[in-house]
């Protein structure tokens, strides 16, 4: 059952959201971030990520990006984007880099996981983006959509399983 958030600047709708996403330490002193947000729905999504992103980056210095699917729609786009985000000064050109390639790249260049905001994720062309994005442990995804249905019909049931497994989240007017 998706959490229903009328009111994006509400804390609980925050809360629920950091609990999402946020690293947590398990008795051995081992760190684990949680496994992703899916947000759907009417007005209010961008603000809420904009929150989330911002929160995580002043409290655990998270990496974060988001993406529009719109002008960043394929993976190889999505993992340069994010190549530019992170490094301070690129040591060499993303460009002529395969979609595997910059993979290893983000990768080998993260220091810890980074929460990846897919904006309008339903305007990818590249459906392995979402698959990485829940797989690989240096990436936590958060896939916002207007309707959940616009990305998940017609995508292959192993990505759709690992989309379900998203914490769901519906913003309602």
């Amino acid at each position: 059952m998706p959490l229903r958030v009328s009111d994006p600047e509400s804390d609980d709708a925050l809360e629920s959201l950091l609990t999402a996403v946020s690293p947590k330490t398990d008795s051995t002193g081992q760190t684990f971030y949680g496994q992703g947000a899916f947000i759907q729905g009417e007005p209010g999504k961008r603000t809420i990520v904009r929150r989330l992103l911002r929160e995580m980056e002043d409290s655990y210095g998270t990496p974060t990006l988001v993406v529009d699917c719109r002008e960043h729609e394929t993976a190889a786009e999505i993992y340069r984007a994010l190549l530019d985000e992170v490094v301070d000064e690129p040591s060499r050109e993303y460009a002529d880099l395969s979609r595997g390639s910059l993979l290893r790249e983000v990768e080998n260049t993260l220091e810890k996981p980074c929460i990846l905001a897919l904006d309008q994720a339903d305007h990818l062309e590249e459906e392995r983006i979402l698959y990485n994005a829940y797989e690989k442990e240096f990436l936590i995804p958060v896939i916002v959509v207007e309707q959940r249905r616009d990305l998940l019909d017609g995508l292959d049931e192993r990505i759709v399983s690992r989309m379900s497994a998203l914490w769901p989240v519906r913003f309602e007017a």
